[in-house]
């Protein structure tokens, strides 16, 4: 078999494929390096999602005992919250998934993922308490409204007073 027509195996590249190979990994890591920069709206949106989830739990927690409702208390300095009783509002209850104190803080344990989130604000929610009632309404007359923010930007959960619904807005 004359030279020209034996088979080669893939080693041997030419310098125009491995221009174009070049070229396309070029072009992909241009498109994933923008994604890979700042986590902060990533982290906002799970750490809000975590809060209205646990918020919710709270409501429901208050709707099934009534004679005890559950509070959502925020420690703002600290970045943390934890759910307990009304009349308990320092002891935290137990998390119904392992059992634990039902406490999150930003950067640690269930929230490790989350560090850089802050409570930025806390409006209408005396103590820091968010207190729900027998019917899951808020114990209050007005929204309460709790902003989280990381890096520059910021994101809204705003709990309902007559339904005790938490709904996320932003970003």
């Amino acid at each position: 078999m004359p030279r020209s027509q034996r088979k080669h195996g893939v080693a041997g590249l030419t310098l125009v494929e491995v221009t174009i190979v070049m070229v396309v990994l070029v072009i992909a890591a241009a498109l994933v390096a923008p994604s890979l920069g700042s986590t902060a709206p990533s982290q906002l949106r799970s750490a809000a999602a975590m809060l209205a989830a646990d918020l919710d739990r709270a409501r429901v927690a208050s709707i099934t005992q009534g004679h005890d409702p559950c509070v959502l208390v925020i420690d703002v300095d600290q970045g943390r919250y934890h759910l307990a009783r009304a009349s308990d509002p320092d002891t935290p209850i137990a998390h119904a998934t392992d059992g634990t104190d039902h406490v999150v803080t930003f950067g640690r344990g269930r929230a490790r993922t989350l560090a850089g989130v802050t409570f930025a604000g806390v409006d209408h929610a005396p103590d820091n308490h968010v207190a729900f009632g027998p019917f899951g309404q808020l114990a209050g007359d007005d929204d309460i409204v709790i902003t989280l923010a990381c890096a520059d930007r910021a994101i809204t959960i705003t709990v309902d007073a007559e339904t005790g619904d938490a709904t996320i807005s932003g970003l």
